[in-house]
């Protein structure tokens, strides 16, 4: 295996190991991919295949090729050989900050001002305990769901905690409404 096919692989290794926390980036940019949260219990499987992969595109990259060039002849171009390194430490970047998602995905989320709008009159607060977050992107991809549904003043989730405490009004929205948020962000409202 070529060092170019292993760099693409552990690539998409990682990408499929950081699904958990796409999905609610395309969440939060108005796209699907809730499907992608599925697979979160082989992530560790996909992070080990990452590392093998892009240890096999060093080792392919590094190596000293036998017999490439005889003494006093003119080897191969250097620049080709310079690009694949710069590619390939590109890759290993891309690759750590996709298996790194999870840890610091909360932090993307959160910094994302709240649309929500709601007068102040005939405020209610509810406790939701939702289903399926692993990751304080999760969280975050909830609480703007939440944030999204018209009359909802603010949400504060805790992934941890599988909670969610919802501030919204009552003559506008119902809990149904809360849940069906919930449902459309990829999680699910259990019931209490």
């Amino acid at each position: 295996m070529n060092d170019r096919v292993s760099a693409a692989l552990a690539l998409i290794s990682s990408v499929v190991a950081s699904a958990c926390c796409i999905g609610p980036l395309l969440f939060a940019a108005g796209a699907g991919g809730f499907a992608l949260a599925s697979l979160t219990k082989f992530r560790p499987f996909f992070i080990a295949l990452s590392f093998l992969l892009l240890g096999l595109a060093f080792y392919a990259t590094y190596r000293k090729k036998p017999g490439a060039c005889a003494p006093g002849e003119q080897c191969s171009p250097l620049a080709r050989n310079k690009r694949n390194k710069i590619a390939l430490w590109l890759v290993t970047v891309v690759v750590l900050a996709l298996i790194g998602l999870p840890y610091y995905s909360g932090l993307v989320y959160n910094s994302r001002a709240s649309a929500a709008t709601a007068g102040e009159l005939e405020m209610q607060t509810v406790d939701l305990r939702i289903e399926g977050m692993t990751c304080a992107g999760c969280a975050a991809a909830v609480k703007l769901a939440l944030e999204r549904v018209p009359g909802v003043a603010g949400a504060e989730v805790d992934f941890e905690k599988k909670l969610a405490h919802v501030r919204y009004n009552k003559e506008t929205v119902k809990l149904e409404q809360l849940a069906e948020a919930v449902a459309a962000a990829g999680y699910r409202v259990r019931p209490d």
